[in-house]
C-alpha cells in the first residue's frame, strides 16, 4: 500500500537510493514514466496532479542532473541556478519549449528534450470538430454537450465533415465570422478548414500583452496574405461570433491573453473554443463570464496531457463542452508522451555521464 496516497498535503518524495543520477519530476506521471527511469537514476517526484509551487521546485532540484517537467511549469534562470551544476537535461511532456529559458540552457550546456510536433492536420481537424461540436451543442440547448453522437454529426474525414450539406450549418457558416487567434501552423490550418467548409467571414489576429490594439500583426514571410485576412486585437474582437484560440503564449495563467479585460470586449453573444489546455485562456476569468453570461458559450479541448484549470466549476456550467473522450483515449496519450520522453531523457544523462 502506498501510504503517500493518504498525505493530505502533496509532496516531494524518494522513489530509489542508491548513487546515481537524480532526476526530479514536477508533477505526478503515469508509472511507465518512472519505471523507465529507476533502473538508471534516482527519482524524486512532486506527488500530485496540482502543479508544484515555486519555493518546492527550487527547493527539491537542488543537485539534481535531469527535471522532467510540464508545460506549466516555469524553467527559468533561477530554477537552472537553484539545480546547480549537475544538472545535464531538462525534459518537458509537451512540443512546446516556451516555458523553459532555452538561451540559458544552452549557456549552461544542458540539453533540452520535448515530444515531437503532433500531427498538424489531425490536430486542426479536431479543433475544428470541437467547433461544430460547441456550435451544434448551443442550437441544441445546451442540453446534452458531452454526448458523443453530437461530435459523430460532423465526423471529419480529410478535413470536411460528413454532412457540410445541412440547412443548419449552412445557414450558421454563412452569416457568422469566425475568428481564429494565433498566427501559428495550426491557426492558420484552422482558418483554412473553416473556409474550405464554406465560411465566408474568416479573420485571424495575434495580439499579447502590450500589443498595438489597432494594428494589425504581420504574417510569416512565408505565409501568403492573400489567403488570410488579418485584422487587429479591437476590430477582431468586435467583429468575432465564434473565437477559436490556436496559440497559447502565455506560461502562467497570469499572462494570459483571454483573460477578464478581454472577454468583457469580445461582442455580445460570442462563442469561444480553445484548441488547447495551455494558458492563452485564464480559465477563472472564463467561468465568471461564462456563469455571467458575458459569453454564450466555450468548447474546451482535454485530449492532451495537461489538465484544464478549473476543469470541476466548468463542468458545472451547462454552457461549457468538453471534447468527448474515453479514460482510454486520454491515458493513452499521456502514456505514449511520457514514455517517450523519459526515454530520451534516460539516454541523455547516460551520454552526459559517459562524456564526462
Amino acid at each position: 500500500m502506498d501510504l503517500d496516497n493518504f498525505v493530505g498535503r502533496p509532496r516531494s518524495r524518494s522513489l530509489y537510493a542508491t548513487a546515481r543520477p537524480l532526476v526530479y519530476i514536477t508533477r505526478r506521471v503515469p508509472q511507465n514514466g518512472v519505471d523507465l527511469l529507476l533502473p538508471t537514476c534516482n527519482v524524486s517526484q512532486w506527488d500530485s496532479e496540482e502543479a508544484v509551487p515555486r519555493g518546492e521546485m527550487l527547493q527539491n532540484v537542488q543537485g539534481v542532473h535531469g527535471i522532467l517537467c510540464m508545460p506549466s511549469d516555469v524553467i527559468d534562470r533561477q530554477v537552472l541556478e537553484a539545480a546547480g551544476p549537475n544538472l545535464r537535461a531538462v525534459a518537458t511532456i509537451s512540443e512546446d519549449t516556451a516555458h523553459i529559458d532555452l538561451e540559458e540552457c544552452a549557456r549552461r550546456n544542458i540539453r533540452v528534450l520535448c515530444c515531437p510536433l503532433p500531427d498538424l492536420a489531425g490536430q486542426a481537424d479536431l479543433t475544428v470538430g470541437l467547433i461544430v461540436l460547441t456550435l451544434r451543442s448551443v442550437s441544441e440547448g445546451m442540453d446534452n454537450p458531452t454526448h458523443e453522437s453530437t461530435c459523430n454529426l460532423f465526423e471529419l474525414t480529410k478535413g470536411k465533415p460528413v454532412d457540410v450539406t445541412s440547412a443548419w450549418w449552412n445557414s450558421l457558416i454563412q452569416r457568422k465570422t469566425f475568428g481564429v487567434y494565433g498566427i501559428t501552423s495550426l491557426g492558420l490550418a484552422v482558418a483554412s478548414r473553416l473556409r474550405q467548409l464554406g465560411a465566408n467571414n474568416v479573420i485571424v489576429t495575434d495580439f499579447r500583452d502590450g500589443a498595438d490594439e489597432t494594428e494589425a500583426p504581420k504574417l510569416p514571410d512565408d505565409v501568403n496574405l492573400e489567403d488570410f485576412h488579418v485584422v487587429s486585437r479591437s476590430e477582431f474582437l468586435e467583429r468575432a461570433d465564434i473565437v477559436c484560440v490556436c496559440d497559447p503564449h502565455a506560461a502562467t495563467q497570469s499572462d494570459a491573453a483571454f483573460d477578464q479585460n478581454t472577454f468583457r470586449d469580445m461582442k455580445s453573444g460570442v462563442i469561444l473554443v480553445n484548441s488547447d489546455s495551455g494558458h492563452a485562456l485564464n480559465y477563472m476569468a472564463l467561468y465568471e463570464a461564462l456563469r455571467d453570461g458575458e459569453i454564450c458559450a466555450a468548447g474546451l479541448n482535454t485530449c492532451n496531457q495537461t489538465a484544464v484549470p478549473f476543469q470541476y466549476p466548468l463542468q458545472g456550467l451547462r454552457n461549457c463542452v468538453f471534447m468527448p473522450q474515453t479514460q482510454e483515449d486520454r491515458s493513452d496519450l499521456r502514456h505514449r508522451m511520457t514514455k517517450g520522453v523519459t526515454t530520451n531523457l534516460v539516454s541523455a544523462l547516460n551520454e552526459s555521464a559517459q562524456a564526462v
